[in-house]
């Protein structure tokens, strides 16, 4: 486990971003249904001096941050319907509540119970997803 200085970033803050992100990449929009298999993306990179702020961080599926890099996310994002808007709303919204909310969750329920937890929220969220 991480103590939130350097290079990590909490585990509650990470779960918070991905739950404010709607347990979705936001490059190319798909559910991502497993918690093991999000990333988060800086939106300026840390080579370029971007930070770990919440308005810097978007969820990433591995593909999507593997192939942009260090590409400027406005470009990047110009490569997928609907993702400039996702990411712009994404960074306007606080984590703050969904940070109390994986806090919660992970004392009530322990790490594992709390990623079991938002597994399961993924799963029902990409199955409506592909029912629309």
């Amino acid at each position: 486990m991480s103590t939130g200085s350097g290079n990590w970033i909490r585990q509650p803050k990470r779960w918070a971003v991905h739950v404010r992100d709607g347990l979705r990449c936001q490059w190319c929009g798909v559910v991502i249904p497993d918690v093991e298999s999000y990333t988060l993306d800086h939106l300026r990179p840390r080579s370029q001096g971007g930070g770990h702020g919440e308005s810097n961080l978007v969820t990433s599926c591995h593909g999507c941050n593997s192939l942009r890099r260090d590409m400027a996310w406005w470009e990047f994002a110009s490569l997928f319907p609907g993702a400039r808007g996702r990411i712009e709303r994404a960074r306007r919204r606080s984590i703050a509540r969904h940070r109390k909310m994986v806090k919660r969750l992970i004392s009530s329920l322990g790490y594992q119970g709390a990623r079991e937890a938002l597994i399961q929220e993924a799963q029902e969220r990409a199955e409506a997803q592909e029912m629309t």
